[in-house]
């Protein structure tokens, strides 16, 4: 069974939901991503295999699919990196979510060979629609922090580089007694903590999700 991380796209000047699907299957080690991508997607898997060798992963030895739902829309550019290298962590085994309901968070943003997290153009429309979507929460590059932010009603989460996803929701995070996640009420929106930036409506943060 494929694991399926949400995300968005944009065309023209609207955003649309978008489901990257990513499935490990039996093969030559060879990673094949179809649903209309341009070159700058395509290359998606190169960056992928640098990635996860720098950040001390091991990429699949079989075959990796990834499949950008909708199919049938023309996708352009690098921001799906960080929602592909999540679905094969997951797929694999490498990254276990340690809390329900992971599959309602977004990701959109690129990635360097490095870790690093890049920002895009165009995540303004992807967070308007994110919030007509009824979506809670969204991940982009803290490059992109400050437009996500325009849309105050969905709470975005900006994070620098790969391996400080896992620790901002620690660092940031604090509980009750029904395991809620709960914003620690003496951060204040747009304070800076570390490589975060808590975006305006910006209530609460996620435990752990990538747990290895």
């Amino acid at each position: 069974m494929a694991t399926v991380i949400r995300s968005l796209g944009i065309t023209g000047i609207s955003g649309y939901p978008l489901a990257v699907e990513v499935a490990i299957i039996a093969g030559l080690q060879t990673t094949t991503i179809v649903g209309l991508g341009d070159s700058a997607i395509k290359e998606a898997k190169d960056r992928m295999e640098a990635c996860t060798e720098e950040l001390g992963y091991a990429y699949p030895t079989r075959k990796v699919v990834v499949n950008l739902s909708p199919s049938d829309i023309k996708k352009r550019g690098a921001y799906l990196d960080l929602p592909m290298l999540i679905g094969m962590l997951v797929e694999s085994g490498q990254v276990r979510p340690r809390m329900s309901g992971w599959e309602e968070i977004a990701f959109v943003g690129g990635l360097s060979t490095t870790g690093n997290l890049v920002g895009f153009d165009g995540v303004l429309p992807m967070a308007i629609q994110a919030r007509k979507l009824g979506w809670t929460h969204l991940i982009v590059p803290l490059d992109c922090a400050d437009e996500a932010s325009l849309v105050w009603t969905l709470p975005s989460s900006p994070a620098k580089v790969f391996p400080k996803l896992s620790l901002i929701w620690n660092n940031a995070c604090t509980y009750h007694h029904t395991n809620e996640p709960v914003m620690p009420s003496r951060i204040k929106p747009k304070h800076r903590m570390g490589t975060t930036l808590m975006s305006s409506g910006m209530r609460r943060f996620f435990p752990t999700l990538l747990q290895r």
